[in-house]
């Protein structure tokens, strides 16, 4: 699974570079969110190129925003697709994670 990741002063983005997260890769994308639980910093989660995403990948953002908030830290997403908007809006994921339209925002917001 590809994904880049910009370090900032007090966050990290991370920029998920797939089509789809699923059943088929959720194994690697909790293990690559994991991966970014205990670096002390606020994460944005960026899916501008995610066009798909099921259930197992909306419990690892879930499983990944509950551990940070443990840590004192939170996780943001932006960018995201219209298909996984609707997904989101279906699952009221808005009301359990804040999600922005631009990279930019989220940066300015979390």
């Amino acid at each position: 699974m590809d994904f880049n990741q910009t370090e900032l002063e007090k966050k990290i983005v991370i920029h998920m570079d797939v089509d789809s997260l699923n059943a088929d890769n959720h194994g690697e994308f909790k293990k690559i969110v994991s991966g970014f639980i205990n670096r002390k910093k606020d994460v944005i989660l960026d899916l501008k190129e995610v066009n798909f995403m099921d259930s197992s990948a909306c419990g690892t953002i879930l499983y990944f925003l509950r551990n940070l908030n443990k840590a004192g830290y939170d996780l943001a997403i932006c960018e995201v697709t219209k298909p996984v908007q609707i997904l989101f809006g279906i699952i009221k994921f808005n009301k359990i994670i804040n999600i922005f339209d631009s990279l930019n925002e989220a940066i300015g917001e979390v």
